[in-house]
């Protein structure tokens, strides 16, 4: 089957700004501009955690098969934040399609780099996703 990629920078999600002093958490829900990530949830996560871009690839029946996030840590911290993140996907009446991956996927995120967070279906059916961002507690 021929996928095609689509791909849609959101560099413009009106995160400018976001920096703030390193130690600071919060959670905030961004709403994407692209047509395949909905929306991506940052849960109680560094304000220095910026999300870069968004792509996707779709199968010629107009399936979403897998999407891509990046994020940048923009902190001045020297410590790297320990981060987990999950992908999901959902049909037209809204329903859950299974990802490929189980659970939250552990990620390290140093000062400045920048992260790519991966999600896929096999599943037919699906047309949107979310990702889900948070701090990484132990005791979870």
């Amino acid at each position: 089957m021929t996928k095609s990629r689509l791909f849609a920078a959101v560099g413009l999600f009106g995160l400018v700004g976001l920096v703030a002093a390193a130690g600071c958490t919060q959670t905030r829900t961004i709403i994407a501009q692209g047509p395949l990530v909905q929306s991506v949830q940052l849960i109680r996560v560094p304000s220095s955690l910026a999300v870069v871009q968004q792509t996707g690839v779709k199968d010629e029946a107009g399936n979403i098969r897998s999407v891509q996030v990046q994020i940048r840590n923009e902190s001045n911290r020297s410590k790297a934040w320990q981060l987990e993140y999950k992908v999901q996907f959902f049909d037209a009446e809204g329903l859950e399609v299974t990802s490929t991956a189980k659970g939250w996927v552990m990620l390290t995120i140093g000062r400045g780099e920048l992260a790519t967070l991966n999600g896929s279906t096999t599943l037919p059916g699906a047309v949107r996703a979310t990702v889900a961002v948070r701090g990484f507690d132990p005791d979870e």
